[in-house]
């Protein structure tokens, strides 16, 4: 077995507006705002570490509780962030 350690950062918005971003986009999901990689595979995992999704889309078929949207930049470094679906 082996361990990872991943930092993560749960950024709250009270804007509802979608704003662009180099080389991505922010987007509102449930009052969060969330960065979003152009062109970049997206999964969705619970925090059991299980994929529940496979696009950015499939959060609306999720159920409550905190999900971990995994994103791999130019196939090689990975973002992480943290939203929690209400």
């Amino acid at each position: 077995s082996d361990t990872m350690q991943q930092y993560v950062v749960l950024s709250l918005s009270t804007s509802l507006t979608e704003v662009s971003a180099r080389q991505g986009k922010e987007i509102i999901i449930d009052n969060q705002r969330v960065f979003i990689q152009e062109n970049a595979p997206a999964i969705w995992v619970g925090i059991d570490g299980k994929k529940v999704g496979s696009k950015v889309e499939d959060y609306d078929q999720l159920s409550p509780g905190n999900y971990l949207l995994i994103q791999k930049i130019n196939g090689t470094s990975i973002n992480i962030q943290r939203v929690v679906k209400f």
